[in-house]
């Protein structure tokens, strides 16, 4: 539902801001499909999942990196701007929670891009904080899960921040030799 004329649009439908909004939040579909405005913190830059939508049954807080904070604040000033204020970020024509992003499966075919889900969104977003060094218990933490074990899937991605972070040893060893070099002057 969109009630700002076509030329203040920013977007033509939900699918592109759905999308940015799981590859920079990592939240499950579900969880996305029922978040709510006021689960929206753009003062402290983050997002309630609630209790009863989130798969963990326990309530999180998802920071927003500023590319997610500008998607919704379009898509808000897009869908909010009329007599209806709708409750739903993302939801149907009627205001009602969607099941699914059905326009997407369409997206990734005529890109030509098989086997691909709305669950890899998530796997993307883990795996670009591990590649850029985020600690895991961290990125576990935003994901959700219940452990750590869920999140470690995600680690393997990242040989080139493993390598730096091992090299920490040769630093280390620089530094003691460094120190005692100059102790022994």
């Amino acid at each position: 539902m969109t009630w700002c004329t076509a030329a203040d649009a920013v977007y033509v439908d939900h699918v592109r801001p759905a999308l940015l909004v799981a590859l920079g939040t990592g939240l499950r579909r579900a969880e996305q499909l029922q978040l709510q405005w006021p689960d929206i913190d753009f003062d402290n830059e983050r997002i309630r999942v609630r209790k009863a939508t989130s798969k963990g049954d326990r309530t999180r807080y998802v920071p927003m990196c500023d590319e997610v904070i500008d998607v919704l604040k379009a898509w808000k000033a897009q869908t909010c701007g009329g007599p209806v204020q709708p409750i739903l970020v993302f939801g149907n024509a009627l205001g009602e929670v969607r099941r699914e992003i059905r326009p997407y499966r369409h997206v990734l075919a005529e890109a030509k891009i098989d086997g691909f889900t709305w669950h890899d969104l998530r796997h993307s977003f883990a795996t670009r904080l591990a590649q850029h060094g985020v600690p895991i218990e961290r990125i576990s933490k935003w994901l959700g899960h219940s452990n750590i074990q869920q999140t470690m899937r995600y680690a393997h991605h990242c040989p080139d921040q493993q390598r730096h972070d091992i090299r920490a040893l040769d630093r280390a060893s620089a530094a003691a030799a460094t120190c005692t070099a100059q102790a022994v002057a």
